[in-house]
């Protein structure tokens, strides 16, 4: 069998700060690429959480997903991402990725669930963000698709939350035949462990990063990355200085008065930005950043 793998898609909505191309024909583009990568390897798609970059994205970006998605000759499956679910709560009919799966663009396993593919195949075990996996079954061919934090060489210390390297992601959860791994936007691929990184350069620091998926041969276990067709020149600084309406008094006395969690305080932050849609903008890519 053959797979193709991408994680982090982030389809989205809003454009990043820093690019000054058509970011919504851009993002699709890569996923019309994907798409022809599996249906040109006669391979199964495989994505690894993050296809959304919210859950409050817009209709028309989840409508022309499913119809990418749907022209893919063969299954598509999919664990999902925190940046898939409303406040990173594992509710499948209140996240942008139901749709796709409800229309049959994907098929779909959340939490813990796992899909016998073929005899001939193996076992798809499915471990959505904060999830664990199903035990490997003995004589198959056991694939871990997940969301799940790896790092390359070691987890850098500033992290916040659980992660792994290839060597501790194999201590933690052993058996399995291969490890495809979403939610870290750098690739990696050591040994039976592949970390696609994200497939859109969402922030000027990705400027000389090359996106990628991978394509694996589970009879050869021969992995090689798939390079996206890319366009030079699409980042930019913007051009005039943003002057911020954020009073911090105002800030602190909002966050003081309500002790309702972190939500309210993203409100009472946008809420004092008013009507300045650059500083609303900027607020948004740092509360997707702390996502």
């Amino acid at each position: 069998m053959k797979i193709v793998f991408q994680s982090d898609i982030h389809l989205r909505s809003t454009i990043p700060v820093n690019r000054i191309d058509d970011y919504m024909e851009a993002q699709f583009d890569k996923l019309e690429q994907l798409v022809g990568f599996a249906n040109l390897y006669d391979a199964q798609l495989m994505l690894g959480g993050d296809i959304f970059d919210s859950h409050k994205v817009s209709a028309e970006v989840i409508s022309r997903a499913i119809e990418v998605f749907d022209r893919c000759e063969n299954d598509v499956f999919a664990c999902s991402g925190q940046h898939d679910l409303p406040y990173h709560e594992v509710a499948l009919r209140k996240s942008p990725v139901f749709p796709l799966y409800f229309s049959g663009g994907i098929t779909y396993c959340g939490d813990d669930w796992y899909m016998n593919m073929d005899s001939a195949v193996g076992v798809v075990h499915f471990c959505s963000w904060e999830k664990n996996p199903t035990k490997p079954q003995p004589g198959q061919f056991n694939i871990l698709l997940g969301h799940i934090s790896v790092f390359e060489g070691s987890v850098p210390f500033y992290f916040k939350g659980e992660a792994y390297t290839p060597k501790t992601l194999r201590e933690k959860y052993p058996g399995f035949d291969l490890y495809l791994c979403g939610d870290i936007h750098l690739p990696c691929v050591d040994g039976n462990v592949v970390v696609s990184g994200s497939m859109m350069r969402m922030s000027i620091n990705q400027v000389d990063y090359r996106p990628r998926a991978y394509l694996i041969d589970t009879e050869t276990m021969k992995i090689e990355p798939l390079y996206y067709n890319i366009k030079d020149d699409v980042f930019g600084v913007p051009d005039k200085k943003v002057e911020s309406t954020l009073n911090l008094d105002d800030l602190i006395s909002a966050m003081k008065s309500n002790a309702v969690g972190r939500e309210s305080y993203k409100r009472d932050c946008f809420a004092l930005a008013k009507d300045d849609e650059d500083v609303k903008l900027i607020m948004g890519e740092i509360f997707d950043e702390l996502n």
